[in-house]
């Protein structure tokens, strides 16, 4: 039997630059691969905006495509009216009358065996589906939004810290209430599940990481600039912000005194002006960039110094995928099947990062063996297919 679904997604799955992004379009052709006839419903917001124009044809040749625009920027006197309500601002912006009614329009129009949310954002639409359609709802959770603002908060200071635990506790407060409204919980590691089985999750669930495709996954070794380290993630998103202020200033300067023919490459969507303003020689600030998998290619390190945040960082599967070292916190690589030391280097303070720096810039043997076993790691545990292949067949035996 082939599964009708409709992915309700919190942004159009194009392009595919991002770990978000990467998530959705990467369940979208698993779904597909699987047998099930998948429908698409994104909002198109002003964070991520998306001209429907450049998708794919083939994918709209293959799926029911819907978008509708909504405005979801930030607005100081919003944010401030909203401190006096008991709402959580961070999902109250992704709702829009103009989504409820497009949205009743298709689920009016067809019939679907499951609606899978794509993220927390779009559980606001759950009571109108529930309204109008008998379909099965599956919430996939890319991470747990509190706890990213949780641990925000906890490394802020001041007022900012004060707003900071105002969102993370609303978050909180809503996750709690929405989870008990979802027949599956669809999390991508089981540190995710544990925090949901914390707050009262006691449903359904399958843990589905987010795969990879392989054929995609062209490791070029020949273009590769040594002595280079990169990162590469969307610099609109805080904790990498927070972790690549933190890195420029308490890492960087202190690796350069041991290689001073060393150079910090950054990239990203979205990067702040601070960062492009840095008279620093050593860095090099891309911005963001037309493939990342070439951009990974030139370059030889890969840092994540990631403090903030929950789920599984994508940006790593895929630079392992490329056969990258790359050196993360233990934060950075949860959820992921690695060894420090065999298929990944964890560094979870600034003289830890900076010592295995200058160790992978002193010996390039020694990091090349690291990235080889990090894409034999990803062949082995990540290929999307067989991931959702077995969401799937989770799926038709609870329908």
């Amino acid at each position: 039997m082939s599964l009708k679904v409709l992915l309700l997604c919190n942004r159009v799955p194009f392009p595919a630059k991002d770990g978000g992004a990467i998530a959705m379009l990467q369940m979208i052709k698993g779904l597909t691969n699987a047998g099930c006839i998948v429908d698409v419903f994104s909002l198109n917001t002003s964070r991520n905006y998306v001209n429907i124009e450049t998708i794919p044809e083939d994918f709209k040749l293959k799926h029911r495509f819907i978008s509708v625009d909504i405005d979801t920027n930030i607005y100081p006197h919003k944010a401030f009216l909203n401190l006096f309500s008991k709402k959580s601002y961070n999902t109250s912006r992704f709702i829009s009358d103009k989504v409820n009614k497009q949205l009743v329009s298709v689920l009016k129009t067809n019939t679907y065996d499951l609606i899978q949310l794509e993220g927390l954002f779009v559980s606001p639409y759950i009571q109108l589906i529930r309204s109008n359609s008998n379909a099965k709802i599956a919430l996939r959770t890319h991470n747990v939004e509190s706890e990213i603002w949780f641990k925000l908060a906890q490394n802020s200071v001041g007022l900012k810290k004060w707003y900071y635990k105002i969102l993370a506790k609303r978050l909180l407060e809503y996750e709690t209430k929405v989870i008990q409204e979802i027949d599956f919980l669809i999390p991508i590691t089981m540190d995710d599940l544990e925090r949901f089985k914390q707050i009262g999750y006691r449903g359904n669930y399958f843990i589905s990481p987010t795969g990879f495709t392989f054929k995609n996954s062209n490791v070029t070794t020949s273009n590769v600039i040594t002595r280079t380290v990169f990162h590469l993630g969307s610099m609109d998103w805080r904790p990498n912000i927070e972790s690549m202020n933190w890195f420029i200033q308490n890492v960087w300067p202190e690796v350069q005194k041991k290689h001073p023919d060393s150079i910090f490459h950054l990239a990203g969507k979205n990067t702040p002006s601070s960062f492009y303003a840095l008279n620093d020689s050593s860095i090099k600030v891309h911005g963001e960039i037309e493939s990342a998998s070439d951009f990974m290619n030139n370059y030889a390190i890969m840092v994540v110094p990631l403090f903030s945040g929950s789920g599984m960082r994508i940006k790593i599967i895929e630079g392992m995928a490329l056969g990258k070292t790359i050196i993360t916190t233990s934060l950075g690589a949860e959820g992921i099947n690695v060894k420090h030391q065999n298929d990944i280097l964890i560094a979870n303070n600034a003289q830890e990062f900076i010592d295995l720096l200058d160790k992978c810039l002193s010996n390039l043997a020694a990091s090349k063996r690291i990235g080889d076993n990090a894409k034999k790691n990803t062949l082995k545990y990540y290929d999307n297919d067989l991931i959702v292949s077995g969401l799937v067949n989770y799926y038709k035996q609870k329908l």
